[in-house]
This record gives structure tokens, sequence and C-alpha cells, in this order.
């Protein structure tokens, strides 16, 4: 199993959520957030940037279609467009039944 997230643009969250569902992603967490990395915004006091942190937990057969699908879904050639990461995920475990995935 791997744990993928992504950092992108708040505007694109509906979109990304729409390609997401088309691939038939089964489920995703969705966290506000604020940061920076190649792109500031240098043009107010606060350089922070708020942008929207994607966690996705899939089986490994699944992660190079998301990714995937996620590039080109946010990709614009800009600064900006976000970021993606993928960590292993050692078990996974459903609280409601108990059951244990690897």
């Amino acid at each position: 199993m791997k744990k993928i997230v992504a950092v992108i643009r708040s505007i694109d969250l509906e979109r990304t959520e729409k390609a997401l569902r088309g691939i038939r992603v089964e489920g995703i967490t969705v966290i506000k957030a604020k940061g920076h990395g190649e792109y500031k915004d240098f043009f107010t006091n606060d350089w922070i940037v708020s942008n929207i942190k994607l966690e996705i937990v899939v089986s490994d057969d699944q992660v190079d279609e998301i990714i995937e699908t996620l590039r080109t879904t946010l990709y614009t050639g800009c600064p900006g467009d976000g970021v993606i990461s993928v960590s292993p995920i050692e078990e996974f475990i459903k609280i409601s039944t108990g059951e244990r995935l690897r």
C-alpha cells in the first residue's frame, strides 16, 4: 500500500475530485493547508499561499494511474501547479471493522 500526498491550488479542488472519481478512487482526505515552495506571492506581506493537501491511500497497482491523473488535471506549466509525493504504508486499519490491510 502507498499514501499519495498532493498539494494543489485551492481553485483546482473540484476539478481534481471529479477526475479522481472518474478513475474510481474510493477514498480521499482533503485538508486546508498554507505554505509555499517555489511559488511565493511577493506582492503581499504574507508570502504564504492557501492550498489544499490531498491524502489518498491505495494499493500499489493504483499509484501510477492516480499520479498521471493528478499531473494531467493540474498541469498549467506555471510555478504553483503543486507537488505529489508517494510513501509506503505498513498497515491500514479500518476502525469500524478492525480489518487490517497491508
